[in-house]
Protein backbone atom coordinates (compact mmCIF):
# COMPACT_ATOMS: atom_id res chain seq x y z
CA UNK A 1 0.00 0.00 0.00
CA UNK A 2 1.32 3.29 -1.26
CA UNK A 3 -0.06 6.95 -1.15
CA UNK A 4 1.72 9.01 -3.13
CA UNK A 5 1.46 13.14 -1.25
CA UNK A 6 1.71 15.71 -3.29
CA UNK A 7 3.07 19.16 -2.30
CA UNK A 8 0.79 22.17 -2.19
CA UNK A 9 1.54 26.11 -1.29
CA UNK A 10 -2.03 26.02 0.48
CA UNK A 11 -2.18 30.07 0.22
CA UNK A 12 -3.36 31.90 4.09
CA UNK A 13 -3.92 27.61 4.83
CA UNK A 14 -6.15 26.79 2.11
CA UNK A 15 -5.85 23.70 1.01
CA UNK A 16 -8.06 22.82 -2.65
CA UNK A 17 -9.06 19.41 -1.71
CA UNK A 18 -10.79 18.77 -5.08
CA UNK A 19 -7.19 18.51 -6.80
CA UNK A 20 -6.10 16.09 -4.01
CA UNK A 21 -6.18 12.53 -5.13
CA UNK A 22 -7.85 10.14 -2.72
CA UNK A 23 -8.12 6.75 -1.47
CA UNK A 24 -10.59 4.49 0.67
CA UNK A 25 -10.77 3.09 3.57
CA UNK A 26 -11.81 -0.63 4.02
CA UNK A 27 -12.64 -3.52 6.39
CA UNK A 28 -9.94 -4.01 8.59
CA UNK A 29 -9.72 -7.60 8.73
CA UNK A 30 -10.84 -9.11 5.20
CA UNK A 31 -9.80 -5.77 3.18
CA UNK A 32 -13.63 -5.51 1.82
CA UNK A 33 -15.73 -2.53 1.28
CA UNK A 34 -17.14 -1.68 4.22
CA UNK A 35 -20.93 -0.60 5.86
CA UNK A 36 -19.91 2.96 5.03
CA UNK A 37 -18.11 5.13 2.81
CA UNK A 38 -15.00 6.71 4.41
CA UNK A 39 -12.47 8.76 1.71
CA UNK A 40 -9.34 10.60 2.69
CA UNK A 41 -6.94 13.00 1.15
CA UNK A 42 -3.76 14.07 1.88
CA UNK A 43 -0.87 16.76 1.01
CA UNK A 44 2.07 18.64 2.45
CA UNK A 45 3.45 21.81 2.68
CA UNK A 46 6.86 23.46 4.50
CA UNK A 47 4.92 23.39 7.90
CA UNK A 48 2.76 20.28 7.91
CA UNK A 49 0.92 17.59 6.92
CA UNK A 50 -2.44 17.97 5.79
CA UNK A 51 -5.19 15.25 6.13
CA UNK A 52 -8.95 15.03 5.03
CA UNK A 53 -11.51 12.28 6.07
CA UNK A 54 -14.72 12.48 3.65
CA UNK A 55 -16.91 10.15 5.52
CA UNK A 56 -20.84 8.93 4.98
CA UNK A 57 -22.87 8.58 8.23
CA UNK A 58 -25.63 7.29 9.52
CA UNK A 59 -25.10 7.66 13.23
CA UNK A 60 -23.19 9.54 15.02
CA UNK A 61 -21.50 8.09 18.81
CA UNK A 62 -19.31 10.66 20.30
CA UNK A 63 -20.36 11.96 24.14
CA UNK A 64 -16.70 13.04 25.13
CA UNK A 65 -15.20 16.47 25.44
CA UNK A 66 -11.59 16.84 26.79
CA UNK A 67 -8.57 16.54 24.66
CA UNK A 68 -6.96 12.85 25.55
CA UNK A 69 -10.56 11.17 26.51
CA UNK A 70 -10.52 7.41 25.04
CA UNK A 71 -12.53 8.86 22.58
CA UNK A 72 -11.64 5.59 20.57
CA UNK A 73 -14.53 3.64 22.51
CA UNK A 74 -16.83 6.23 20.11
CA UNK A 75 -16.68 7.48 16.55
CA UNK A 76 -13.32 8.07 15.81
CA UNK A 77 -11.31 8.97 12.60
CA UNK A 78 -7.11 8.30 13.34
CA UNK A 79 -3.53 8.63 11.73
CA UNK A 80 -0.53 6.68 12.86
CA UNK A 81 2.92 7.79 11.75
CA UNK A 82 5.85 6.23 11.78
CA UNK A 83 8.72 8.58 10.35
CA UNK A 84 11.86 6.29 10.73
CA UNK A 85 10.02 3.21 9.55
CA UNK A 86 11.04 0.99 12.37
CA UNK A 87 7.69 0.50 13.96
CA UNK A 88 9.03 0.92 17.52
CA UNK A 89 7.71 4.24 17.70
CA UNK A 90 5.10 6.33 15.65
CA UNK A 91 2.33 8.85 16.56
CA UNK A 92 -1.62 8.49 16.97
CA UNK A 93 -3.90 11.28 16.33
CA UNK A 94 -7.54 10.66 16.73
CA UNK A 95 -10.70 13.29 15.81
CA UNK A 96 -13.90 12.96 17.24
CA UNK A 97 -17.34 13.92 15.54
CA UNK A 98 -17.84 16.52 18.01
CA UNK A 99 -13.87 18.09 17.25
CA UNK A 100 -12.31 16.10 20.55
CA UNK A 101 -8.84 15.26 20.06
CA UNK A 102 -6.28 12.46 21.15
CA UNK A 103 -3.22 12.30 20.63
CA UNK A 104 0.18 10.10 21.55
CA UNK A 105 2.97 8.56 21.62
CA UNK A 106 3.42 4.87 20.96
CA UNK A 107 6.79 3.00 22.06
CA UNK A 108 6.32 -0.96 20.06
CA UNK A 109 7.80 -3.98 21.26
CA UNK A 110 6.88 -6.88 19.50
CA UNK A 111 3.12 -6.61 20.49
CA UNK A 112 3.57 -4.74 23.59
CA UNK A 113 2.62 -0.80 23.66
CA UNK A 114 3.60 1.64 25.80
CA UNK A 115 0.84 4.64 24.90
CA UNK A 116 2.40 7.78 26.31
CA UNK A 117 -0.81 10.25 26.51
CA UNK A 118 1.41 12.77 28.32
CA UNK A 119 2.91 13.58 25.26
CA UNK A 120 0.76 16.69 23.12
CA UNK A 121 1.53 17.80 19.45
CA UNK A 122 1.36 21.76 20.30
CA UNK A 123 0.22 22.23 16.90
CA UNK A 124 -1.97 19.92 16.02
CA UNK A 125 -5.04 21.52 15.09
CA UNK A 126 -8.52 20.16 13.52
CA UNK A 127 -12.06 20.95 12.52
CA UNK A 128 -15.10 18.62 11.41
CA UNK A 129 -18.15 19.86 9.17
CA UNK A 130 -21.59 18.56 8.44
CA UNK A 131 -22.17 17.76 4.77
CA UNK A 132 -25.39 16.97 3.02
CA UNK A 133 -27.45 13.50 3.34
CA UNK A 134 -25.06 12.90 6.86
CA UNK A 135 -22.18 13.38 5.64
CA UNK A 136 -19.23 14.64 7.78
CA UNK A 137 -15.55 16.05 6.86
CA UNK A 138 -12.37 15.64 9.33
CA UNK A 139 -9.55 18.23 8.10
CA UNK A 140 -6.80 17.38 10.00
CA UNK A 141 -3.23 19.51 10.36
CA UNK A 142 -0.49 18.06 12.04
CA UNK A 143 2.43 20.25 12.00
CA UNK A 144 6.16 18.69 11.33
CA UNK A 145 8.00 20.26 13.95
CA UNK A 146 5.87 18.70 16.53
CA UNK A 147 7.01 15.12 15.15
CA UNK A 148 10.28 15.82 17.24
CA UNK A 149 10.56 12.96 19.44
CA UNK A 150 13.82 11.62 17.73
CA UNK A 151 14.83 15.17 18.51
CA UNK A 152 14.32 15.19 22.20
CA UNK A 153 16.19 12.11 22.77
CA UNK A 154 18.81 12.89 21.11
CA UNK A 155 18.93 16.07 23.06
CA UNK A 156 18.57 14.24 26.47
CA UNK A 157 21.11 11.98 25.54
CA UNK A 158 23.49 15.34 24.27
CA UNK A 159 22.42 16.56 28.03
CA UNK A 160 23.25 13.39 29.69
CA UNK A 161 27.14 13.08 27.93
CA UNK A 162 27.42 16.86 28.58
CA UNK A 163 26.54 16.42 32.69
CA UNK A 164 29.13 13.47 33.15
CA UNK A 165 31.86 15.39 31.34
CA UNK A 166 31.12 18.78 33.69
CA UNK A 167 31.94 15.75 37.15
CA UNK A 168 34.87 15.22 35.36
CA UNK A 169 36.68 18.15 34.51
CA UNK A 170 37.15 21.55 36.93
CA UNK A 171 35.70 24.28 35.96
CA UNK A 172 38.62 26.84 35.34
CA UNK A 173 38.32 29.22 32.22
CA UNK A 174 39.89 26.38 29.88
CA UNK A 175 37.06 24.55 30.54
CA UNK A 176 34.32 27.53 30.42
CA UNK A 177 35.87 28.52 27.06
CA UNK A 178 35.13 24.89 25.72
CA UNK A 179 32.05 24.88 27.23
CA UNK A 180 31.19 27.66 25.83
CA UNK A 181 32.17 26.68 21.85
CA UNK A 182 30.46 23.51 22.52
CA UNK A 183 26.95 25.13 23.46
CA UNK A 184 27.52 26.77 20.04
CA UNK A 185 28.17 24.22 18.22
CA UNK A 186 25.15 21.95 19.69
CA UNK A 187 23.11 25.33 18.79
CA UNK A 188 24.10 25.05 15.19
CA UNK A 189 23.16 21.45 15.54
CA UNK A 190 19.91 22.16 16.47
CA UNK A 191 19.09 24.38 13.91
CA UNK A 192 20.32 22.00 11.11
CA UNK A 193 17.54 19.17 12.89
CA UNK A 194 14.88 21.92 12.80
CA UNK A 195 15.51 22.30 9.10
CA UNK A 196 15.17 18.49 8.63
CA UNK A 197 11.49 18.58 10.40
CA UNK A 198 10.34 18.93 6.74
CA UNK A 199 10.34 16.32 4.82
CA UNK A 200 12.19 16.56 1.52
CA UNK A 201 11.02 15.00 -1.89
CA UNK A 202 11.16 11.26 -2.35
CA UNK A 203 11.34 10.98 1.43
CA UNK A 204 8.88 7.69 2.71
CA UNK A 205 7.29 7.18 6.56
CA UNK A 206 5.16 4.22 7.22
CA UNK A 207 1.60 5.61 8.21
CA UNK A 208 -2.22 4.10 8.50
CA UNK A 209 -5.32 5.57 8.50
CA UNK A 210 -8.49 4.09 10.65
CA UNK A 211 -12.19 4.41 11.35
CA UNK A 212 -14.35 3.52 13.73
CA UNK A 213 -18.22 3.77 14.01
CA UNK A 214 -20.89 2.81 15.69
CA UNK A 215 -24.12 1.56 14.05
CA UNK A 216 -27.42 2.43 15.49
CA UNK A 217 -27.76 -1.25 16.10
CA UNK A 218 -24.64 -0.72 19.02
CA UNK A 219 -22.39 -2.99 16.30
CA UNK A 220 -19.09 -1.87 15.86
CA UNK A 221 -17.32 -1.25 12.60
CA UNK A 222 -13.52 -1.09 12.01
CA UNK A 223 -12.05 0.58 8.71
CA UNK A 224 -8.95 1.03 7.63
CA UNK A 225 -6.39 2.05 4.46
CA UNK A 226 -4.12 -0.86 5.04
CA UNK A 227 -6.09 -3.34 6.84
CA UNK A 228 -4.38 -5.58 9.55
CA UNK A 229 -5.90 -8.80 9.42
CA UNK A 230 -7.73 -8.80 12.72
CA UNK A 231 -9.32 -5.90 15.01
CA UNK A 232 -6.07 -4.33 16.08
CA UNK A 233 -4.82 -0.74 14.58
CA UNK A 234 -1.48 -1.47 16.30
CA UNK A 235 0.35 -3.51 13.81
CA UNK A 236 2.99 -1.88 12.42
CA UNK A 237 3.95 -4.02 9.99
CA UNK A 238 1.32 -3.84 8.24
CA UNK A 239 1.41 0.23 7.90
CA UNK A 240 1.41 1.46 4.55
CA UNK A 241 3.68 3.33 3.11
CA UNK A 242 3.45 7.76 2.74
CA UNK A 243 5.20 8.91 -0.05
CA UNK A 244 6.17 12.80 -0.03
CA UNK A 245 6.00 14.39 -3.48
CA UNK A 246 7.52 17.56 -4.70
CA UNK A 247 7.30 18.39 -8.31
Amino acid sequence: MRYECRYVDAENGIVKWEEIIGDDLREVVTGEEPRLQTRFRACWTAEALHIRFECEDDHVVATMERRDDPIYLEDVVEVFLDKTCTGEVYYEFEVSPRNVLFDALIHYNGGDKEVDVSWDAKGFHTQVSDGADGWKTYDLRIPFADLDWEQEQDQDQEQKQEQEQEQGREQDQEYEQEKQGHEQGHEHELRECGENWTPHHGAEWRWNLYRIDDDVEGNRHYWAWSPTGKVDFHIPHRFGTLVFVKE
